[in-house]
């Protein structure tokens, strides 16, 4: 029982249940943010600009070398994730691509 009050006691602990209940908030709004809207104009859209928009979004997710590729775009040198850390001030050049894990190039 005592090794129970140091898991609640230990900072070192607590900050580990901070990250896993804190991390997985914030990817839960993000997506809720980007996916709503995306599903909402998906719905309210008439029929053939519907199946555009859907095909588009298929398209971009299976794209010629599968499920990775717009990962893989959105990763590279002046990529999405590398533009919008730069526009925000977090980093002042790119990231590397070495830190980009090899399933993912």
């Amino acid at each position: 029982m005592a090794n129970y009050g140091n898991f609640h006691t230990d900072p070192y602990y607590t900050s580990i249940m901070a990250t896993t209940v804190v991390l997985p908030s914030w990817i839960t709004v993000a997506c809720l943010t980007c996916g709503f809207p995306l599903g909402t104009t998906g719905w309210r859209t008439r029929r053939p600009l519907k199946h555009l928009l859907i095909i588009s979004i298929i398209l971009r997710v299976v794209g010629k070398r599968g499920a990775l590729r717009g990962r893989d775009d959105d990763l590279r040198h002046k990529g999405v994730v590398n533009a919008t850390l730069m526009g925000l001030g977090l980093i002042d050049k790119p990231t590397p691509r070495d830190r980009v894990p090899p399933k993912m190039r």
